[in-house]
């Protein structure tokens, strides 16, 4: 095996400034996202910079009604039967589910995990896996006009054991590891520059207004969501609506009324299936809800508390050898935990 002295020392400074830019894009400035795309897909392996948020309006108190959802004209179906099943009773149970309430000068804390895989190479130049983590806590006020406070973190490491470790310490020395500094502004500061058909982020410079739009009866929000990512009917269009419900979900924005709508629309979906196993995620233990790529390697996963209907993370994983990665092999998480608290930072 070649060892770093071996390497090219142009290539190898073109590879670490790739990794400093990469850490350096975490930061969590009011910036557009990037997103890292391998082997041809983007969600297993991007970074969702989706804010973490305070609920829109307080739960509905009328009690959940199932409607009888009809598809869209241009699609053939709805989900298969047992998935459909899922998503209909996580609207139900989230419907039940409190939003948290918050007083005068409280903040809803939400911290948020993100780790994906990212082509840093090897010591021999051959394509290899490292892992980039990213941690957030955002601190939203009760008054979501107030001022919103962020710190993070975030790191990279030799995770899937891919590459050589002395290799891997030399090449991404300092960089292996960031704190971010804090960042205050209001809501509109933290996503200036967001893009909508550049990023899954879909809500621009004020999420809790976007959050207020979205239509909660589910055919309009799917035909809102179509608009959204200029749906025409291609595999990466399918994969790109249902990145959209998942990083809507996941950012913990959604009232009860639009997570129940999001899965409404996902039950309209025909391409998404049940995985009929157990999935674990940030202590919790879900029914998996997975799109499967249009290359058939990598699938995305919504994994959802059974009596919460909550969404407890995403997840890409491996559905088969591939990339020097064995079946199996998870590259992406996000998870998210909320808290009431009386201060930030």
């Amino acid at each position: 095996m070649k060892t770093q002295q071996n390497m090219n020392p142009q290539r190898r400074d073109a590879m670490r400034a790739m990794i400093v830019a990469e850490v350096d894009a975490a930061s969590p400035q009011p910036k557009k996202t990037s997103h890292t795309l391998v082997h041809d897909f983007a969600a297993a392996v991007r970074r969702r910079k989706v804010v973490a948020g305070v609920a829109v309006a307080a739960v509905a108190a009328a009690a959940f009604v199932a409607v009888d959802l009809v598809r869209p004209a241009d699609w053939h179906g709805t989900a298969p039967a047992a998935a459909a099943e899922v998503l209909h009773a996580a609207a139900a149970n989230t419907i039940r589910t409190a939003d948290p309430v918050l007083r005068p000068g409280q903040y809803l804390k939400i911290q948020t995990e993100d780790t994906h895989a990212v082509d840093t190479g090897d010591e021999n130049g051959e394509f290899a896996f490292a892992q980039f983590t990213e941690t957030t806590t955002t601190y939203v006020p009760a008054n979501t006009d107030g001022e919103w406070v962020r710190t993070g973190s975030s790191s990279l490491t030799n995770a899937f054991d891919m590459i050589d470790q002395d290799y891997f310490d030399q090449f991404v020395g300092d960089a292996a590891a960031q704190t971010h500094p804090i960042v205050r502004g209001t809501a509109a500061d933290f996503h200036a520059g967001a893009k909508s058909d550049d990023d899954f982020g879909p809500w621009g410079a004020d999420p809790v207004a976007y959050m207020a739009e979205l239509p909660r009866d589910p055919e309009r929000l799917l035909e809102d969501m179509k608009a959204r990512t200029d749906y025409q009917g291609s595999a990466p269009d399918q994969h790109r609506l249902f990145s959209l419900a998942a990083d809507v979900l996941n950012s913990r924005l959604p009232d009860a009324d639009l997570r129940a709508a999001i899965y409404q629309a996902l039950a309209l979906m025909p391409w998404v299936e049940f995985v009929d196993e157990p999935a674990e995620s940030d202590g919790h233990i879900g029914a998996i809800i997975r799109i499967v790529r249009e290359d058939g390697v990598v699938g995305e996963d919504l994994i959802i508390d059974r009596d919460s209907g909550m969404l407890i993370g995403t997840r890409s994983v491996y559905l088969e050898d591939a990339d020097r990665l064995e079946a199996g092999t998870v590259v992406g998480t996000t998870t998210s935990t909320i808290e009431v608290v009386d201060r930030a930072p």
